[in-house]
């Protein structure tokens, strides 16, 4: 048997064993597959790269090493097709970005403006990102080296690197260099104003130049603390979320651009994925900003990623925010289909919900109750009744039918001692409109 063989086997036992498909894949890989391997050993290689990125989609560098295998065994068009999958999971990974178009660029035909346009897509994604230099310097290059009278590429390059000086790098001064060059050789090239010459513009930039040191230091301060990102489940530690959270306050704090946080909130995602908060925020900045399916979409990825509760629970609620009862119904009822350790906070909503759907069913809705009760064994659930506009003497009924069971749980002598009071306070009214009838 061979070691693809075993591991397959072990995974079928532990499928959630990210480790073992790491191992899956280096078992694969160990056979050094080429063009002159047979197709069933390439076919093996494909299945196993395809089981783990639908499993794992964030493992940006296998995206990549599985694009390179398909390029290196002459199926350009299959690397092609790997590369815009990953994107599509990926859409802020700046190594992605950067790999993809070399990829382009080293297999460029007569699609100039087709690559033109996938930079600009990247531009507008990951454009802001504090690491991405190399991005624009493979950009740069891209617009030189292509340059025709046609295409006028050239006038592209200047705007772009005008573009770029304003932003927060942490090589920024690498294009400030260019930028300075092209000032001292040709001025007329940066404005069309004859009265500003080389020495006027560079002092009219060096403005430009302090302001985006100044960003770009300010942000530093919080980049030098962010671990690469490095896909596991593994916790990070307390500093590194507080690092996280200080910059997020920082970015909003000093306005900077919202396509910047959002790029900024998806790093944090590929850093954090092991923990639900990340994937509750990064909804939340959704919501906030009114995209309720890119909210939606962040929410589904991350509970199929790592199976919490509190992240449906959060998707539980922008269906219900949005009108959406009976997708929130069926989420909780898939939940409860699939798993026996049910929390209560997912009791408390599937309650909640149903009381949406028959709202002036108060039978329904303490059999329901009942058989929550009965079902978690919680008593906790006799509070919930007190959430609900319910018919007193229904309520009555249905505390004196659990009396002898649990007339010494504390939940039960709460909402009873409430309900009673309640009742207290009623006939106090009652009496005090009798007694001005009377007078």
């Amino acid at each position: 048997m061979s070691n693809w063989s075993k591991v397959s086997i072990e995974l079928v036992q532990d499928p959630n064993n990210y480790k073992l498909w790491f191992k899956l894949i280096e078992s694969i890989e160990a056979k050094n597959i080429n063009k002159s391997s047979n197709e069933e050993e390439i076919e093996i290689l494909r299945i196993t790269y395809d089981k783990l990125l639908i499993r794992y989609p964030y493992l940006f560098k296998y995206w990549i090493k599985y694009a390179e295998w398909e390029f290196n065994l002459g199926n350009a068009e299959k690397a092609n097709e790997i590369y815009q999958k990953a994107l599509f999971q990926m859409s802020y990974s700046i190594d992605l970005w950067i790999e993809f178009l070399k990829f382009k660029i080293l297999t460029i035909s007569n699609n100039q403006i087709e690559i033109l346009k996938l930079f600009e897509k990247a531009r507008s994604l990951i454009g802001y990102h504090y690491f991405s230099h190399e991005f624009y310097q493979l950009y740069l290059e891209f617009l030189k080296n292509y340059n025709e009278e046609s295409n006028q590429f050239m006038d592209k390059y200047y705007i772009l690197l005008r573009i770029i000086i304003e932003i927060p790098l942490y090589n920024y001064e690498y294009f400030f260099k260019i930028w300075f060059d092209i000032i001292k050789a040709k001025p007329s090239l940066i404005s069309v104003n004859e009265s500003l010459d080389s020495n006027s513009l560079r002092k009219l930039f060096i403005d430009v130049y302090i302001t985006t040191q100044f960003k770009s230091y300010e942000i530093y301060q919080f980049e030098k603390k962010i671990n690469p990102h490095n896909f596991n489940f593994k916790l990070i530690s307390n500093q590194q979320l507080q690092n996280w959270d200080a910059y997020f306050e920082m970015l909003n704090f000093k306005h900077y651009p919202s396509e910047m946080l959002e790029m900024n909130y998806h790093r944090y995602l590929y850093v954090c994925l092991g923990y639900p908060v990340a994937w509750i925020n990064v909804a939340d900045f959704y919501i906030f900003n009114h995209k309720y399916n890119n909210s939606r979409r962040i929410l589904k990825l991350g509970y199929k990623l790592i199976g919490d509760y509190k992240i449906l629970l959060k998707l539980i609620d922008l269906e219900i925010f949005l009108k959406q009862y009976q997708s929130a119904k069926s989420l909780i009822a898939d939940f409860l289909k699939f798993n026996q350790n049910v929390p209560v906070e997912i009791y408390e909503k599937l309650i909640s919900i149903e009381r949406l759907f028959k709202f002036h069913d108060d039978d329904y809705l303490l059999n329901l109750v009942d058989n929550v009760i009965d079902e978690s064994k919680e008593s906790w659930f006799f509070n919930i009744l007190l959430n609900f506009d319910i018919k007193k003497e229904k309520l009555v009924k249905f505390l004196d039918d659990h009396k002898e069971l649990y007339q010494n749980d504390k939940y039960y002598k709460n909402v009873t001692k409430t309900l009673n009071n309640k009742i207290d306070k009623d006939y106090e009214g009652y009496d005090v409109i009798i007694n001005k009838i009377k007078i």
